[in-house]
C-alpha cells in the first residue's frame, strides 16, 4: 500500500505550515455491501502531530470526515 500519508512542511520565520493528506477509507459502519452486509465501521479517530517531541496537533475525529481527508494548520 505504501505510506497513507503525505505530509509537507514550509517553515516562514517562526512559523510552520504543515499539510497533510491521508489515504484511508473512512468507512462509517451504516453502508452496506453487494451482499446486503454492513461494512464495519474504519475511521481516523485520534491524530497527533509533534514536532522535537513537543505536540502541535491534537485532533478527535469522527465518521463525518470525508475519506482521504486534507489537513492544513499553523503552529510555532
Amino acid at each position: 500500500m505504501g505510506n497513507p500519508m503525505r505530509i509537507r512542511a514550509n517553515a516562514s520565520g517562526d512559523t510552520v505550515e504543515v499539510k497533510v493528506l491521508i489515504r484511508h477509507d473512512m468507512e462509517t459502519g451504516q453502508r452496506k455491501d453487494a451482499a446486503g452486509k454492513a461494512v464495519p465501521a474504519h475511521f481516523i479517530q485520534t491524530l497527533v502531530a509533534k514536532c522535537k517531541d513537543k505536540v502541535v496537533l491534537d485532533a478527535e475525529m469522527g465518521t463525518s470526515v470525508s475519506k482521504d481527508p486534507f489537513l492544513s494548520f499553523k503552529f510555532k
